[in-house]
């Protein structure tokens, strides 16, 4: 008698179910078509979730407006100084510092070790890291004088701060401040056998001793090379190459680089032939004049090595070294002399400009 009344209840709840169902599919058919306004557009759905911190690729640029909201809430929960300590805000900036650094976005880690400065936290040891790290990032982009003061702070919480003496060394070289390079340098060696602080100090009292022996006159030139950008080669930047040693043994220049009436710099200029190991001075060449000139008169007449008859103006190329002795860079001889010696690359070896010419075949 109770399996007909089962039968029929479950028979009832289903034929509910179904007229509930088509109760809501007319009603969903009879909502206004309106557009959904907050969507992702279809050509830009990609952009839009990258937006998202879970699926960026690239962190955002904290130093400019117009966050992504989510980005603006977690940078302000991690640097808002209700939350944190001036030491927890300080070691944030350098996290981040050290990331931009990492992924070579070296201006944005410059931008966060300097708020991290700002902070004014106490701890001496996070301070010295945070000024330490902004002169690496300001060295990498050759902002050598931001950089040096970064170190002379640290030197100033940290006398003996080996990384910022060797960076200070490098820096005051670079920028053709030898004393200082080697006051630096003198430094280090006193509590370290350093081969780095041996070069760069070696060669800056070479540097030295012609500013002293010419004194005025190479003090001039030196000042022209800073005004017109030219770059000192740093020993300390690669191993010590054939060529450097080759360079090192050469006698001294007989007529050192001195300005002319009108300012501009006449250059003693090395040339080395590396096929034959021998090298060519042309004591006075005006940077002003094209590099094509100097070939045209330095291979005018066949050198006494030249056995073969193989080197004429149009049969070499020319090339400066930049950092190693690998990195050459052709030289368009119908640039200036000084055109060329403003190139990024260029690297001023000895006083003297110096290239190597090789045969083309």
């Amino acid at each position: 008698m109770g399996e007909p009344e089962a039968i029929d209840a479950t028979a009832a709840r289903i034929a509910l179910a179904a007229q509930l169902e088509a109760e809501l599919e007319e009603w969903v058919e009879n909502l206004p078509h309106t557009p959904y306004k907050d969507g992702w557009p279809q050509d830009r759905w990609q952009e839009e979730m990258e937006k998202h911190p879970f699926f960026m690729k690239e962190a955002p640029d904290l130093t400019k407006g117009d966050l992504p909201p989510l980005i603006e809430g977690l940078a302000k929960l991690k640097f808002d100084p209700e939350n944190n300590t001036p030491l927890e805000l300080a070691l944030n900036y350098k996290e981040d510092g050290n990331f931009y650094f990492k992924n070579k976005n070296y201006r944005l880690s410059i931008f966060s070790y300097s708020e991290g400065i700002k902070v004014k936290c106490e701890d001496d040891t996070l301070n010295t890291a945070l000024y330490n790290n902004r002169a690496q990032g300001h060295y990498v982009l050759e902002n050598y004088r931001s950089s040096l003061k970064d170190c002379q702070k640290v030197l100033t919480i940290d006398p003996n701060h080996r990384k910022s003496l060797t960076r200070a060394a490098r820096c005051s070289f670079k920028l053709l401040e030898f004393d200082l390079c080697i006051t630096y340098c003198t430094q280090i060696l006193s509590f370290d056998n350093s081969s780095l602080a041996e070069k760069l100090k070696n060669e800056s009292e070479k540097i030295m001793s012609v500013i002293m022996a010419n004194n005025k006159r190479i003090s001039e030139v030196l000042q022209r090379v800073k005004d017109k950008g030219i770059k000192m080669y740093d020993p300390t930047e690669e191993e010590e190459s054939n060529i450097d040693l080759f360079l090192s043994s050469m006698p001294e220049i007989e007529s050192p680089a001195h300005l002319d009436e009108t300012r501009q710099i006449i250059w003693p200029i090395t040339i080395l032939y590396p096929e034959y190991q021998v090298y060519d001075y042309y004591q006075e060449f005006h940077e002003d004049r094209r590099l094509v000139d100097l070939i045209n008169e330095v291979l005018s007449d066949t050198p006494s090595w030249d056995e073969n008859l193989k080197y004429k103006p149009n049969t070499i190329s020319m090339y400066y070294i930049g950092k190693t002795i690998e990195d050459l860079h052709l030289v368009d001889l119908n640039k200036t002399l000084l055109d060329v010696m403003q190139e990024r690359k260029f690297m001023l070896r000895q006083l003297a400009p110096t290239f190597i010419v090789k045969l083309k075949f």
